[in-house]
């Protein structure tokens, strides 16, 4: 593919070719001339949001939001209401730990594309950085569930959302709903560790803790990799007197915990920053 693209930039220097040309490089585990290609093709045809995507992609994958950020907020003073460089910017905003211009970035792809699962999924990880918006969310993840009826990760959503607004204790109204969302989803896939892990909190709020451990359980089962359910696990285990396995499942959340850290950290030490060149 780098051949072909090189022959044919030798023949007609154009922003396509440049743009196939960085993709190759890419696939083929050169960042360095892929960063100059994908920029190359960006300086001779700057109306292309597929060019400012790729670019931005690429310097996402290697941990450079912050240059990945001023590609596409430059992307966006050339090319207004594009869904897929709102996306992104926000991918890179919630890479870069700026999360309320995260949140906003998610909303506007939303309004932009409102049938697009991405700026739903980013969203609902980072639901405590948008408490300010929150009606507004709702409405959007209220819509999107009704708009998917079929989908169980859409139902799922909008459970989440729900419980983020939730209060400490009680079992309100919104938290009826969230159980009945999640079952809904658990419904249509019943495999799905997440909405049993959900599910699950929401039980042991109610005060079922043998239904509650019963739906954490599976969750573990599910996803044993997972952290997540084992310390809701390990706080039913101990209402129910089972105080030895809910110390296995302490232990297990911290082992796992730590797994998870270091497999991120070993990601990101292995990756090359790519500094972005501006000529």
């Amino acid at each position: 593919a780098i051949e072909t693209a090189q022959r044919a930039l030798a023949a007609d220097n154009h922003a396509k070719l440049w743009n196939a040309l960085g993709k190759a490089y890419r696939a083929a585990g050169d960042p360095g001339k892929a960063l100059e290609a994908l920029q190359e093709a960006i300086r001779r045809n700057p109306y292309e949001e597929a060019y400012y995507f790729d670019l931005a992609q690429l310097l996402m994958a290697h941990h450079n939001f912050d240059a990945a950020i001023r590609v596409l907020e430059a992307a966006k003073q050339v090319i207004a209401r594009s869904a897929q460089l709102e996306l992104a910017l926000g991918v890179a905003y919630y890479g870069q730990r700026r999360f309320r211009e995260a949140v906003d970035s998610f909303l506007r792809t939303m309004e932009l594309a409102p049938d697009v699962a991405q700026p739903y999924v980013y969203l609902a990880r980072i639901l405590e950085h948008g408490a300010e918006r929150m009606p507004e969310i709702r409405s959007k993840y209220a819509a999107y569930a009704a708009a998917n009826a079929r989908d169980p990760a859409a139902q799922c959503l909008y459970a989440k959302v729900l419980m983020a607004a939730l209060p400490p204790a009680g079992y309100p109204a919104e938290a009826a709903e969230a159980e009945a969302l999640l079952r809904r989803a658990l419904q249509l896939k019943a495999d799905d560790w997440e909405p049993h892990y959900l599910l699950g909190t929401l039980l042991e709020r109610k005060g079922d803790v043998q239904a509650a451990a019963a739906e954490l359980e599976r969750s573990a089962e599910l996803n044993p990799d997972n952290p997540a359910p084992r310390f809701p696990l390990a706080r039913v285990y101990l209402a129910l007197g089972r105080k030895e396995e809910a110390q296995r499942q302490r232990t297990l959340f911290k082992e796992l915990t730590l797994k998870q850290e270091k497999a991120i950290e070993e990601r990101a030490a292995s990756l090359k920053k790519l500094e972005l060149t501006v000529k």
